[in-house]
């Protein structure tokens, strides 16, 4: 067997691979935040405070990407991951001041396409 052993934490390995392969990433208008939460309420209370703070922040809102970085969460589960960001895309499209404002799609080891298999799972939310 060999192991492979990185010095890299959780969100410096998904900065790396975000920057070398995600079509979306500009260094100019991407934000990185990481969380170790493990529980399907914290995912949801990690995702929904990145979107207030957002919407408070005095940076522009639009045509900008948030990369949320799970460390812990449905890391071995790409279907899980996907199913947890339908329904945070279905509890956004009840909220009208950010309805039509936020596409959201996910990054994963597992994940089918081989061009979204990230390190770790990311939540991408991308401000239309």
């Amino acid at each position: 067997d060999i192991v492979e052993i990185s010095f890299l934490s959780p969100l410096e390995s998904a900065q790396e691979w975000i920057a070398a392969y995600h079509e979306s990433f500009d260094i100019k208008t991407s934000i990185f935040t990481n969380t170790k939460c493990e529980h399907i309420d914290e995912g949801y209370e990690f995702v929904f405070n990145n979107i207030a703070m957002k919407q408070a922040s005095m940076m522009p809102i639009t045509n900008t990407a948030q990369y949320l970085v799970f460390e812990n969460f449905m890391s071995t589960s790409s279907t899980s991951f996907e199913k947890f960001s339908g329904e945070v895309n279905d509890l956004i499209s009840l909220l009208p001041s950010i309805r039509d404002k936020i596409e959201v799609s996910v990054l994963h080891p597992e994940h089918v396409d081989a061009d979204n298999r990230s390190p770790v799972p990311v939540l991408v939310m991308t401000w239309k």
